[in-house]
Formats: structure tokens, C-alpha cells, sequence
């Protein structure tokens, strides 16, 4: 990337310039998705387990027999959302993360 920006730009300053001014914004980017995940798995983290009230009074009576399955479900979709909020507490922000 370094040889592309350099033929564009002639002088090495504005080169240099450029390259810095993409990775501070990439850090901050990085930083910034890192910060809004841990605020959506804590929303799922708390939403998924509400929404099963709301199943328990949308499934028909005929139905009911249904909700032991919906609450394995939602049980294991949070624990998923809380191992991966954990897992996004102990990295740094980078691109991998």
C-alpha cells in the first residue's frame, strides 16, 4: 500500500502522512466496534431470557407443550452471548476481536 500512496504522492511526508492518519482511524474504528459489542451482548444477554415471558403468553394453549423446548433454546442462546461477552471483556481491541 505503501508503493501505491508513494506513486500517487511525491514527497515522503505526505506519504508518511496518509499511512498515519488510516491506522489511527482503524485503531479508533476497532476501538469503537469493541465498545458497542459489549453493549449489545449485554442487551442480548438480558433480552433473550425476557423474550420468553413473551412466549409463554403468545403460544396457544394447544402449544404448550412447545415451551420447555423454547427455554433450552433461549438458555443456550444467552449462554453463547455471555461466554462471548466475557471473551470480548479480556481482548484488546484489534481486528480479530
Amino acid at each position: 500500500m505503501k508503493q501505491i500512496i508513494a506513486k500517487i504522492f511525491k514527497q515522503p511526508e505526505e506519504v508518511e502522512s496518509i499511512l498515519t492518519q488510516s491506522t489511527d482511524f482503524l485503531e479508533y474504528s476497532q476501538a469503537l466496534i469493541h465498545a458497542w459489542l459489549r453493549t449489545l451482548f449485554i442487551l442480548g444477554a438480558t433480552l433473550i431470557p425476557i423474550f420468553y415471558i413473551l412466549d409463554m403468553f403468545t403460544i396457544p394453549d394447544e402449544s404448550r407443550n412447545l415451551l420447555p423446548r423454547f427455554a433450552i433454546y433461549r438458555i443456550v442462546s444467552t449462554s453463547v452471548v455471555i461466554i462471548q461477552f466475557f471473551i470480548i471483556i479480556r481482548t484488546l481491541p484489534s481486528q480479530y476481536s
